[in-house]
């Protein structure tokens, strides 16, 4: 019987280094999946920062992207509204050349009665030609004294560039 359980003590034996030997193994094996995880982690951890780097970085930019385009419309709309006081300069112009082609194309009449209609025409328009010059003359210093030449504000206004050479000799001449 002391046969009997010196084997049962020795499979017992067997029993336990087998076991043993599984969990070791078992062990072993987890030891080595955790380790494998770690660099994993370590470069999700990372990537992870580098999107949210990323993120603040492109907010950041879409910021700065946006002052500038807020920034390129105002210039725009100051642009805008600058070409359409010239716009209006020029119909204003426009409208007085118009008004003196018309007075220029009129039929002649005879001899007297050309003279007693310009000066009563010359008389009841002073007044309105004035005002109309004085807006044409102020169009035509205005862009002078933006730098263009006579040619160029003779085309842009309409006006015969003889006569814009005329008014701004004669400008020249009452302040010189």
């Amino acid at each position: 019987m002391q046969n009997v359980i010196i084997g049962v003590v020795f499979l017992l034996q067997v029993v336990a280094a087998v076991w043993t030997w599984i969990f070791y193994k078992n062990a072993k094996r987890d030891l080595n999946a955790r380790t494998a995880e770690a660099p994993v982690l370590k470069e999700v951890t990372a990537l992870q920062k580098s999107v949210k780097e990323l993120l603040s970085a492109i907010e950041e930019a879409s910021q700065e992207t946006t002052a500038r385009l807020e920034v390129r419309c105002a210039e725009a709309r100051f642009v805008l509204g600058t070409l359409e006081e010239r716009l209006s300069q020029i119909e204003v112009s426009e409208s007085v050349l118009n008004a003196h082609s018309e007075t220029l194309t009129a039929p002649v009449p005879l001899a007297n009665e050309l003279t007693y209609q310009v000066v009563s025409s010359v008389q009841e328009e002073v007044a309105y030609e004035d005002k109309e010059n004085y807006k044409r003359h102020q169009v035509v210093y205005g862009l002078a004294d933006t730098g263009l030449q006579p040619r160029d504000i003779a085309h842009q206004t309409g006006i015969a560039e003889g006569e814009v050479h005329l008014l701004l000799t004669l400008r020249n001449h009452s302040e010189g």
